[in-house]
């Protein structure tokens, strides 16, 4: 999924991402998963940033949701001023739009009710992509507890 985010046009992007959770099962929402904070993450994407959200949980609902694009360096992309006035011209910048992605997840409890933010249609699917692994942490850790 990961090589198809970086590597394709996004209608190709959405089909093979609805696709793949069906096809798998992945989880899209906090249904069965255990109380916590779970971290998801992707690989370093072709522009050496790592996709990095932090979820908070409890009693199967997402009560709170951190989202960043960290660089090599340990840089994250929300308060590189540089970044984001280079970005400010997409009509968005990662300030601006990681927490409205954010904001709509916790709000929407489902991956698929978060909407593309004009300029930042990419990072969404990186978010996507990095709550399903934090997901799936939560549910595997709700396996253990039990």
């Amino acid at each position: 999924m990961h090589f198809i985010t970086e590597s394709s046009a996004i209608p190709k992007v959405d089909s093979a991402f609805n696709q793949l959770i069906c096809q798998q099962n992945l989880p899209v929402n906090a249904s069965g998963c255990a109380d916590g904070v779970f971290t998801g993450e992707s690989p370093y994407d072709a522009y050496d940033y790592k996709h990095i959200v932090e979820i908070t949980i409890k009693n199967e609902k997402i009560v709170a949701v951190e989202y960043d694009e960290i660089n090599r360096d340990g840089h994250g992309k929300q308060t590189d001023k540089s970044y984001c006035k280079e970005m400010s011209s997409a009509g968005t910048t990662p300030a601006l739009a990681y927490p409205i992605i954010e904001q709509q997840l916790a709000d929407k409890q489902d991956i698929n009710g978060v909407d593309m933010v004009s300029g930042a249609s990419y990072s969404l699917y990186r978010f996507r992509y990095a709550v399903m692994i934090a997901l799936m942490k939560a549910r595997l850790a709700a396996v253990y507890v039990k």
